[in-house]
Parts: structure tokens; sequence; C-alpha cells
């Protein structure tokens, strides 16, 4: 209520106890998506974390190879083959995808400077492998599962590391009571815009600097009070 957005949309509202809901004991993923005649596909199969909405991607992947199988089906074809690779991929790219860009990643979410990491070496190995992929060969690319194979193996090994790199180095910060330091009066913004060719190898390049750079600050900087932590860095005004 002290938002004036925030007060303007719930001055007049009137709280309803029992307008929440909730189920126990729902998946997170499934280990088999496809079977005898049945898929499993977007949100049915597995639900991702909903930063980045990559969980949109798999519907995408999945929805298409469902309906690539079925007109398979359909013509009388045999789709074991489809239907053995979906069930082998799908677990284990989700599962790759997972930790290479969710696993502990809330530990940093409050710290700009190493979500502005984050964010640049994401954003450049999505862009640099599914997307470009699936912009080069849709028809066959929309088939297959995100960050598949030994190319798709190699990056998510390499996000998976920069992941605990920087969860590391949030436990760091918050131990020198430096978390979030660089929060207030800072704008990080890339320096190009999103493309599937190699202007997100830039994007790669500046967040392997920020990174850099990221991990030199925190292992030299010295532990702060917890009074002088709490304030604002204020930037030296200048004549």
């Amino acid at each position: 209520m002290t938002h004036p957005v925030g007060r303007l949309m719930f001055e007049n509202a009137v709280p309803d106890a029992d307008d929440t809901f909730y189920y126990k004991n729902l998946a997170y993923r499934t280990d088999r998506v496809t079977g005898n005649r049945w898929i499993m596909v977007g949100d049915a199969a597995g639900f991702m974390d909903p930063l980045y909405s990559h969980g949109i991607d798999f519907i995408g992947h999945t929805v298409y190879a469902a309906v690539h199988l079925v007109k398979k089906n359909l013509a009388g074809e045999n789709t074991q083959e489809i239907t053995d690779y979906l069930n082998m991929a799908y677990p284990r790219t989700w599962r790759l995808w997972f930790e290479a860009l969710y696993k502990d990643k809330y530990a940093y979410l409050g710290d700009a400077e190493l979500m502005n990491v984050a964010f640049l070496l994401d954003l450049a190995t999505y862009f640099i492998g599914p997307v470009r992929l699936v912009y080069s060969d849709p028809d066959y690319e929309w088939t297959r599962l995100p960050y598949d194979g030994p190319a798709g193996s190699f990056f998510g090994w390499f996000m998976a590391f920069y992941n605990r790199r920087l969860v590391h180095l949030a436990q760091e910060r918050v131990r020198k009571g430096i978390y979030g330091r660089c929060n207030h009066g800072h704008v990080w913004m890339p320096r190009q815009s999103f493309s599937p060719d190699q202007s997100s190898l830039f994007l790669l390049w500046d967040g392997l600097k920020a990174w850099l750079k990221a991990e030199v600050t925190t292992w030299m900087a010295p532990a702060q009070s917890a009074e002088m932590a709490m304030m604002p860095q204020e930037k030296p005004v200048q004549a």
C-alpha cells in the first residue's frame, strides 16, 4: 500500500480467504515422455523455472516433436526410433538445462553485478546454441531437444560451471558484507541486440570480462561491518 500503483490497485480490495488453492505432490519432471500412442508435451512433461521463460522452449520443442511423431505414425511409419530418442533426450536435457541455468541461481539474484554476468553469459550461450540452430534448420531442430548432442553437453557444462562460480561469489559477498553493493546507481545494459549469429560472441566476450571483474573485486574487497554493508554506495561527485 506504500507504492502508488499498489495503492491504486488494492486500496479498496477485500481479501478472500478461500481464493487460494494448491496441489500437493505434483511432478516437476518425468523420466518418460512418450510410449505406445501417447506423448506428453509442455509443462505436463516437466516444469522449468519461470525465470527467463525457458520452459516455453521445451513446450515448443515437445509440441513440434509430438506433431511430427503423430503424423508419421498416422502415415504408417515406424516411430519407435523417435520414441526412444525423446525418452532418452528429454530427462537428460531437462536436467542439464536446470543445473546450467537455475540450480541455486537465487543465491545471486539480488546482486546486480553478479546477475549482469549471468544475464550476458546466459543470453550468449542461448543464442549461440538453441536459437541459432532453430533458425538455421527449423524443421529438424524443432524435433530435437535443446542442448542435445556433444556441443550442447559442452555448453551445458560451461554454463553449470559459471553458475556455480557465481553462487560461490554471492556467498563470499554475503560473508564479507558486500552483497549487492553495486545495486544502487548502476545501469547494466548489453551493448547490442540479441541475434542468432556471430554478434552473440560479443555478448559472450562482455560476459566473460564482467565475470573476471566480479571474481577480482569479490576476492580483493575487504570485509565490511553490517552497518556499512547496509549503506548505499555513493558515487564521487566530479567537478
